[in-house]
C-alpha cells in the first residue's frame, strides 16, 4: 500500500524496497532521537520517550 501510494505521488522517481527480518539481530532503539543544532535556543535539540525516559534515568549526555 505505501509503495503504491508513493508511485502515485512521485512516479518513478522513488523507489521503495520492502525490508524483511527487520530485527533479525538489530535492534533500532528509538528512546532518543537527535534533532542536532537549533540556533534560535543556542543547543543541540534531542527528542526523549516520556514514558522511557524521566530526570532520574536520563543519560547526563542529553541533560542540560
Amino acid at each position: 500500500m505505501f509503495q503504491k501510494m508513493m508511485f502515485d505521488r512521485y512516479g518513478p522517481k522513488v523507489r521503495v524496497h520492502p525490508i524483511i527480518d527487520v530485527y533479525r539481530g538489530y535492534h533500532i532503539d528509538t528512546t532518543f532521537t537527535v534533532l542536532g543544532y537549533n540556533k534560535k535556543v543556542n543547543k543541540y535539540l534531542v527528542i526523549a520517550d516520556g514514558l522511557r525516559i524521566n530526570p532520574v534515568n536520563m543519560p547526563a549526555i542529553f541533560r542540560g
